[in-house]
């Protein structure tokens, strides 16, 4: 039903935000040549399960069928299967859903960061 499928363009952050948190999936479809997408982070945290080409670092943080669905690349035929996927087993979405919020909290999280940063600068100061 096409009623369901919405291309937004541009919103505002808060808009945008508000959209994910009531959104069951995101479909991540980028092609080479950006940096890691902080769509894609915000899309993860609010538990949406997320369909992505391995481009703008999503390969990175999504290991497929664990927290999301990695696909070959950006193209119907991939990202249908995908969608199909997540509706003939119908426990994989919440499972995925899930495990994306958690892999964003571990990985993406700036107290740790910094913590590791500040870890490697005792390191290198008790050398001296």
């Amino acid at each position: 039903n096409n009623q369901n499928i919405k291309m937004l363009g541009y919103l505002s952050r808060k808009k945008t935000l508000g959209i994910l948190k009531v959104s069951d999936i995101y479909i991540h479809s980028a092609y080479p040549g950006g940096g890691l997408s902080t769509s894609l982070l915000e899309a993860m945290y609010c538990q949406n399960a997320v369909i992505a080409t391995p481009n703008e670092g999503a390969n990175e943080i999504i290991k497929n069928n664990h927290n999301g669905i990695l696909i070959k690349k950006s193209h119907p035929k991939y990202i249908s299967q995908a969608i199909l996927q997540l509706f003939k087993n119908k426990e994989i979405l919440p499972k995925l859903s899930q495990k994306a919020k958690i892999t964003i909290k571990e990985k993406i999280n700036w107290k740790k960061s910094v913590q590791k940063y500040e870890n490697e600068f005792k390191k290198i100061l008790a050398r001296k």
